[in-house]
């Protein structure tokens, strides 16, 4: 990809998404982002349009309307998502498919949109905001996990079926980011939960990582790099020495070893 291309960068308003419109734009890109609500992101760092990922319409309308002002899509940037945090038991089944709308089936809407005219053209570039926990699914942070699970198996699939076409796919898994996750995060449980205790102690873990993570800036210079690149990896992870090692260790650490050391860290009995 040149400068000049046209790039689609979902959850734009914020965090990565944020710090991805702001780099690509400085690289001479035609940058389109999207935002629930445009008009109270100020200043923006693109040109914004408004998208709900949770409703199918609103995402097919954004992308007619990045169309019809820019008459193509060369890169999808799939980054939109929130954090929903509580005991899986105890989090409302509607609670808990509104996040799969937006981490995960926005991702697959946009994707099928957008990809007909990538191979038509024979190229075009998709790449997957994931995450570490794909790979080491966290404690509280069960249907998180399960829809970055499920988008990182989706970017693999996609791959395999679209690489000969000329279209590349690829997935970032990040580790924990500074961003402002932590005010947007939903935590979800029963006003009397026997988990109240111990969700408490598993959030300030939560917090404190996130609050010491990488800058977003890195994940934007990486998905910078990965645009730029005829042949990019299938897979990307990023984030402190540790969680760059999460896929790895995930594989050679015994389960109940990676189980125990996650119970120690977030502080489970």
């Amino acid at each position: 990809m040149t400068a000049g291309d046209v790039v689609l960068i979902t959850g734009a308003s914020a965090g990565i998404g944020r710090a991805c419109a702001t780099l690509l734009l400085e690289r001479g890109y035609k940058v389109y982002g999207t935002s629930r609500s445009p008009e109270a992101v100020s200043p923006p760092p693109c040109h914004l349009v408004t998208m709900a990922a949770d409703d199918p319409a609103s995402v097919a309308a954004a992308v007619e309307q990045v169309l019809a002002q820019s008459g193509r899509i060369d890169a999808l940037i799939n980054n939109v998502g929130f954090s929903l945090t509580g005991p899986l038991e105890e989090i409302p089944l509607a609670s808990a498919k509104q996040m799969f709308a937006v981490n995960y089936w926005s991702a697959v809407q946009l994707s099928q949109q957008v990809l007909p005219a990538m191979r038509a053209r024979g190229t075009g570039a998709i790449v997957n905001i994931s995450s570490v926990a794909a790979d080491m699914p966290l404690p509280f942070q069960g249907h998180y996990s399960a829809s970055k699970a499920a988008l990182s198996a989706f970017t693999a699939a996609l791959r395999m079926e679209v690489g000969h076409s000329g279209v590349r796919v690829t997935v970032v898994e990040a580790g924990n980011v500074q961003t402002d996750s932590r005010a947007n995060r939903q935590v979800v449980h029963a006003p009397d939960s026997d988990y109240r205790s111990v969700v408490q102690r598993a959030l300030k873990a939560i917090n404190r990582e996130e609050r010491d993570g990488i800058p977003a800036d890195r994940v934007a210079r990486l998905v910078a790099r990965i645009l730029a690149s005829d042949n990019p990896r299938p897979r990307y992870v990023i984030g402190h020495r540790l969680e760059g090692l999460a896929p790895w260790l995930k594989a050679l650490l015994p389960d109940r070893l990676g189980e125990w050391a996650l119970r120690q860290r977030y502080g489970l009995p």
